[in-house]
Order: structure tokens, then C-alpha cells, then sequence
């Protein structure tokens, strides 16, 4: 069964943009990314998840799991909670999602951090708007400003965190129903998570086609990441040798679709996801950051992240790691670095040995 991007939308709740609701429900195959305008400060979800001073509605959840203590899937927000389940369960249906948050530990930067994001790096380009270097229709007008990126800010050479090795591990055990990842440097690929149990759903540099120029649409002519790596390494933007148009990695662009395996995996995997584990992102781009709310409506949940997202106040979306407005208390919340956080799972699901291991004998890196 396959579903689109005004399903996803709509199913979701969220008071999306019209305009990209139109576009989306006039024309399937044009499924644009963007970025969330429903999402609250970090103040906000902060008052969200701490604070004392909570409405009926809110009284009425929290007395509920009282007088049903079925109701707390976990006993609270601490990671403690999410051991104590994993020693009393066994799960078998593991969905991973993962933002930047996994890669910045070897060097990859993100791109929202204040001083070593990509966006704060862009000001020699004099940009109308950070989020412009990787919007489709400015490529198309000027490709020089994203290769130059690319050349400046990338790693030469990377292995993958502890983190991918982690989900590489729980695909070896046959417990990983899927991987979604926002990321687009392939390191899920290096670190050996089978591509059949991948969804980079905002693309990846693994390949390349010719998108044209502006105005003109490409042959879509495939190129490889060397390609793209020599062109870049010559300071040179990769133009296409069969119609002269730019050839861009498959990264999605603002204003890009979505790759269609998104679409024809999410529903059915979250309807089977008995515990999704959520890595390294703010959840502000849609559609990625809907998925979580996907997931049945006691299936326990994780954010491993060095700040709070997702949460919403919605009895309905979003995290509740206060346990005060939605029905379930399942929400599990750890303040810190990815590969902290692996690594606490990896103990207490046995297999920090394992992980150990797979990180120092690994010769697998990745050149940009």
C-alpha cells in the first residue's frame, strides 16, 4: 500500500501551509520539502515539560493514569524508564530515525547550530534567506554557492558514529523494522545498514543526475559521487556531458520531492513499530518530522538529542515527556549526545560488546 504527501499531512493534524496542501493534492508527484511553521520555541517546550501549572484537560490525563496505571507505559520521562521497559520486553519491530545529531560527532556539521551550522556559514554568499542554498529554484539560477559549501564545510575522510553502528547491530539481530534518516551523507550506507531497511528520506550524495538549468529541465542522466567529488575538488560545478545541464547529487531541495520509497514504507511501518528511537534532530522540516506521531498510540517512544523537540501540547502530536496531555505516558526523553545515548541502549539491550567491537575493528570511512 503506498500513501502521499496530503496523507501524510492531513493524517497529521498539523496546521500545515495551504499553498504546499494545494500543491500537493493538485499534483502527486511534486512533493515539496519544507520547513515546519507550527513548532515552538525551546522556552515553550520546556514550559510544556516541566511545568506545574497544568489546565483540566491536562489534570484530567494525568488523574487518568492514576486510577489506570496501565496507562503509563513507562513510569517517566527518564531514561531509567526506557531500561526498566527494555528489561521487562522484548521488542522486534525497531524504528530508527535520525537527524544530524548522528553525524556531528565525526566532524559532519549540521545545519542549524549557531556558530558551526551550515547556515551560519553562508554570509560571504549574501543569501535573501539561509535555507536559499538549498532551494531548487536558486540552484538552478546559481549552483556556485552549494558546491562551494560542499568543497569548504565537508570532511575529507569520515567513519560512522557509534550511533550508526548501533542500528547497524539491531539490523544484524533482525530487530530493525526500518531506518529514516534526514541525513543525506550515505553513513548509514558505510556503517552497513542494508539498504533494504533504509529510507534516506531526503536523499543522498550516493548518486547524482542532471537537473538542466533554469527554465530547461535535465536528461536526468545518472552520475556517481566521484563525479561529483573530482568537479568539486577542481573547484569546478559538474555539468552534464550529455545536454550541458547542472548535475546535482540526490539531495532533496527545498521544493523538491520526496523520494517515493518515503511514501510507500511509512504508514505500514509505524502501524508495526513496537518501539521507535529518535536520534540527533530538531523535527522542524515536514514531512520527516510527522512520522512520530504514526506510531500507535501506546508504542513506547525516545528522543536522544542535546535539546528538546517535538513537543507540541497536542493530546493528538508531537512528544509529551510530561506525561500531562496525552493518553499514554510512553515518552521518553535523554538530554545529550547521540552516541551517548547508543551507547546506554546498547548496554542494556546486550550488546555493547558487540558495538564495541564493530567501532574499533571497522575500516569502512566515507570521502567526500
Amino acid at each position: 500500500m503506498s500513501f502521499s504527501i496530503s496523507d501524510l499531512l492531513a493524517d497529521a493534524d498539523f496546521e500545515q501551509p495551504q499553498i504546499a496542501i494545494a500543491q500537493a493534492s493538485q499534483n502527486e508527484d511534486q512533493v515539496a520539502l519544507f520547513d515546519s511553521d507550527t513548532d515552538l520555541s525551546e522556552d515553550e517546550m520546556e514550559e510544556l515539560t516541566h511545568s506545574n501549572k497544568n489546565s483540566a484537560e491536562n489534570q484530567f490525563y494525568i488523574q487518568d493514569k492514576i486510577d489506570h496505571p496501565q496507562l503509563n507505559i513507562v513510569k517517566d520521562s527518564t531514561m531509567d524508564s526506557l531500561i526498566e521497559l527494555l528489561q521487562k520486553k522484548e521488542f522486534k519491530n525497531i524504528i530508527v530515525m535520525t537527524g544530524a545529531g548522528v553525524s556531528t560527532a565525526v566532524g559532519i556539521p549540521d545545519f542549524r547550530s549557531p556558530e558551526t551550522g551550515i547556515y551560519s556559514n553562508l554570509g560571504k554568499f549574501d543569501l535573501p534567506h539561509p535555507e536559499d542554498m538549498f532551494d531548487i529554484e536558486y540552484f538552478l539560477y546559481n549552483p556556485q554557492p552549494f558546491y562551494t559549501v560542499m568543497k569548504d564545510l565537508l570532511p575529507k575522510k569520515v567513519k560512522p558514529s557509534k550511533t550508526h553502528y548501533f542500528i547497524r547491530l539491531l539490523a544484524d539481530k533482525g530487530i530493525l523494522l526500518r531506518h529514516y534518516t534526514q541525513n543525506i551523507d550515505t553513513l548509514e550506507r558505510v556503517a552497513g545498514v542494508p539498504e533494504e531497511l533504509l529510507v534516506e528520506s531526503h536523499g543522498s550524495f550516493h548518486t547524482a543526475h542532471c537537473v538542466g538549468i533554469k527554465d530547461k529541465p535535465g536528461c536526468r542522466k545518472e552520475y556517481s559521487r566521484e563525479f561529483i567529488r573530482e568537479k568539486v575538488a577542481a573547484q569546478e560545478v559538474p555539468y552534464c556531458t550529455e545536454c550541458g545541464g547542472l548535475v546535482k547529487p540526490d539531495i532533496v531541495f527545498f521544493g523538491e520531492e520526496l523520494p517515493q520509497k518515503f511514501f510507500d514504507c511509512y504508514y505500514e511501518d509505524f502501524q508495526k513499530c513496537d518501539l521507535l528511537l529518535v536520534f540527533g534532530t530538531s523535527l522542524k522540516v515536514q514531512p520527516f518530522c510527522n512520522l512520530i506521531d504514526f506510531a500507535k498510540i501506546d508504542t513506547p517512544r525516545c528522543l536522544i538529542n542535546n535539546k528538546l523537540a517535538g513537543v507540541t501540547g497536542h493530546p493528538r502530536k508531537g512528544f509529551d515527556f510530561s506525561g500531562s496531555f496525552q493518553k499514554y505516558r510512553r515518552d521518553v526523553f535523554y538530554k545529550g549526545n547521540c552516541d551517548d545515548g547508543a551507547v546506554i541502549l546498547a548496554k542494556h539491550m546486550g550488546l555493547e560488546e558487540e558495538l564495541n567491537e564493530l567501532v574499533n575493528t571497522s575500516e569502512q570511512e566515507l570521502s567526500f
